[in-house]
């Protein structure tokens, strides 16, 4: 990324698909390390530049991240991921917790089992390595996707009729308190809702 800056690029998207390294509590072929597969994306600067179509430019963010989250996992076939905070239950990413901003980070949960982990890149790393903007970084572990998909391959849903009805959206706008979070308001709607 530095690099990169250096030579003038205003904005940076990497992924990388490949083997990783992490403790495991049991013992593995090579002692207690065991080795899985990750995707990796980084998104830093300006992702998308002032145009006279784009009344100003758009700077990469968690919002913009977990766009991408959002798309790719929905592309391989599964429903939608559910966002929680940073707890001590992320497995093989407990350490990588120390690289993220804690106020810009979320734990990635598809189908109630921890998928990966998305953040800003904290401070203090972003200086070690002189970076000049920020940097998002999501971790996505490809063999909990993997089987995933391939469950929802070999057991398809099945075709609902059409609605008798015609969709109806309205938008609402709710005040609450602080500690209310996004994920407790659509639980909420969820549970009363029901099978609509």
């Amino acid at each position: 990324i530095r690099h990169n800056e250096r030579f003038g690029a205003e904005g940076q998207r990497l992924f990388e698909v490949g083997n990783v390294f992490h403790y495991s509590e049991e013992a593995q072929m090579l002692d207690h390390v065991r080795e899985g597969t990750e995707i990796g994306i980084l998104i830093s600067g300006t992702q998308e530049p002032k145009t006279p179509y784009n009344a100003q430019s758009t700077n990469a963010n968690i919002f913009l991240l977990k766009g991408i989250a959002n798309s790719l996992v929905r592309r391989i076939g599964l429903p939608m991921p559910q966002y929680g905070s940073l707890n001590s239950e992320l497995g093989r990413w407990i350490r990588a917790k120390e690289y993220l901003d804690p106020v810009f980070s979320l734990a990635i949960h598809v189908s109630d089992k921890l998928s990966g982990i998305m953040g800003k890149l904290a401070r203090n790393v972003a200086k070690e390595y002189d970076l000049r903007s920020d940097a998002y970084v999501l971790l996505l572990n490809h063999e909990v996707l993997f089987d995933l998909a391939r469950a929802v391959r070999l057991n398809p849903s099945q075709v609902k009729p059409l609605p008798k009805y015609p969709s109806i959206e309205r938008d609402i706008a709710l005040i609450l308190k602080r500690q209310v979070t996004a994920r407790q308001v659509e639980g909420s709607i969820e549970a009363e809702a029901g099978d609509l």
